[in-house]
């Protein structure tokens, strides 16, 4: 969850909010490295502008949950 939290922080950083109202094309992803495996595994946190990060936030924290 932490990851997922920064992810949505750099979302609201200054220069990322600036870059999408400028209509750059920026994403922010949300992957973290299995110390046990060495696998890089995708959170399901992926987004190109404002309007996305909640509901992104939002799945991926559900997909983390796990069922139940």
């Amino acid at each position: 969850l932490n990851v997922l939290e920064q992810a949505t922080n750099v979302c609201r950083t200054t220069m990322v909010q600036e870059a999408w109202v400028r209509g750059q094309p920026l994403m922010v992803h949300s992957w973290v490295y299995g110390l046990k495996d060495g696998h890089m595994r995708d959170l399901g946190f992926s987004v190109s502008g404002q309007q996305e990060v909640e509901e992104a936030y939002q799945r991926a924290v559900n997909a983390t949950a796990g069922p139940g």
